[in-house]
């Protein structure tokens, strides 16, 4: 199975800073022993497969915003994550943002900007 990435993430993942990674899956189609294609430019003259990983497992997660999605300055209180119906403290959302490739929670919720419901697509043991 194909997952692309934007160029930005292929060296943390490279670098085994990017655990895993959260998308939609409407499908239901990533389970745990598919073969991952880990790859960039998915559909144009640009494709390059740049990894191959074993998908150890995924885990629901849902985020949920209070106010109406990601304001300028994030706040905690104003968002709720919950992996697999558990909801995460402060630490564990950080923890999180950084396994999945971004700086800080900021970062994370300036990507994820609204309510979102999907699967995080692991390729480690990490769970949470």
């Amino acid at each position: 199975m194909t997952v692309g990435f934007k160029d930005r993430f292929v060296h943390l993942i490279e670098c085994g800073a990017k655990k895993h990674t959260i998308r939609e899956d409407r499908k239901d189609r990533i389970c745990g022993g598919a073969t991952l294609h880990l790859s960039t430019g998915v559909r144009t003259k640009n494709y390059r497969c740049f990894k191959k990983v074993l998908c150890t497992g995924t885990q629901r997660i849902i985020i949920r915003y209070n106010n109406g999605g990601y304001h300028d300055v994030f706040v905690y209180q104003d968002v709720c994550v919950c992996v697999d119906g558990r909801e995460l403290g402060y630490r564990e959302i950080d923890v999180l943002a950084k396994n999945d490739g971004f700086e800080n929670q900021n970062d994370f919720f300036k990507w994820f900007k609204s309510d979102f419901s999907g699967k995080i697509i692991h390729w480690t043991t990490l769970k949470y």
